[in-house]
């Protein structure tokens, strides 16, 4: 008989998620940050001088309709 638990995921039930492979399943890791707070912050920007930057071209950025995100990448090109 099934029970309701059943058709929730593992991750879900407080049970660890397994793999195909039989072990944990992998977290994926965002390729982006979001452009504020994050690169901002850690460029040492305010919040406007970021989205200043942002307009002028200093920052690489990805648009995702109105959400603005940095690659990783891309960021760690910056700080270099």
């Amino acid at each position: 008989m099934n029970s309701p638990q059943n058709d929730v995921p593992a991750e879900d039930r407080g049970t660890p998620a397994i793999g195909h492979n039989g072990g944990p399943k992998a977290e994926i890791e965002p390729a982006t940050v979001p452009v504020w707070p994050h690169v901002g912050r850690v460029l040492g920007l305010g919040k406007s001088a970021t989205y200043e930057a942002v307009a002028r071209g200093e920052i690489p950025v990805i648009r995702f309709g109105r959400r603005i995100v940095v690659s990783k990448k891309a960021l760690a090109r910056m700080l270099a």
